[in-house]
């Protein structure tokens, strides 16, 4: 191989390296995104129910029925792991802890 395709193949390896950056930096942004809408929707429910406004056990329910309108895993695990969230404060909640 020649020099200036050396050169050549070193400069598209560096632009590949900066779009895999720029694509992992994005999916640190997602995850990061979805935890805090994930958290803010658990202590929601968790003080919609503290008022009487909403039944925890009940909507950790309707999350499993969604969770079924879906074949995709990535979506299904998440409906599953928001709605166990929602069942363990449900359990505290019925024993008289926060």
């Amino acid at each position: 191989m020649n020099d200036e395709a050396m050169w050549q193949l070193s400069e598209e390896t560096d632009e590949l390296r900066d779009q895999v950056g720029e694509l992992q930096r994005r999916l640190d942004e997602q995850a990061i995104t979805t935890a805090a809408s994930t958290g803010a929707f658990v202590l929601l429910a968790r003080y919609l129910a503290e008022a009487g406004q909403v039944h925890l056990d009940e909507l950790a329910d309707d999350l499993d029925g969604l969770c079924r309108a879906q074949d995709d895993a990535v979506w299904q695990r998440a409906l599953i792991a928001l709605a166990e969230q929602l069942r363990g404060i449900h359990e505290r909640q019925t024993k008289g802890g926060r």
